[in-house]
């Protein structure tokens, strides 16, 4: 647990960190502001004795994966715009309609 709260502690600096760990759901409070949250997490950190090296390999993970951005920005695009198997399907009668659409152009244009 205290690893847990040190690691977590390393996260949360400010309140948009704190607001971004609420809205990715990586955890809820019953708080009743950012701001408690963060002082809270630095006042559990200050009184902790740890092993700062328990989680260098999962903080270097997370690293890469945030600097990652364009990938978790195709699956964020990915799972607003294709969370129903209708809009899918609907995406893929679109781009069937301007193929054929294209070739319709092109046989008019190049007629054999």
């Amino acid at each position: 647990v205290t690893c847990y709260f040190h690691f977590l502690s390393s996260l949360i600096e400010t309140e948009q960190d704190v607001r971004e760990l609420r809205t990715t759901k990586v955890f809820r409070t019953h708080l009743k502001s950012d701001v408690e949250v963060v002082d809270l997490f630095k006042t559990i950190h200050n009184n902790l004795m740890i092993d700062y090296n328990s989680y260098q390999e999962v903080s270097k993970e997370l690293l890469n994966h945030y600097n990652q951005r364009y990938k978790s920005q195709i699956t964020e695009f990915a799972r607003e715009h294709f969370s129903r198997p209708w809009s899918v399907l609907a995406f893929i009668a679109v781009l069937v309609y301007l193929f054929l659409s294209a070739v319709q152009t092109y046989c008019a244009f190049h007629p054999k």
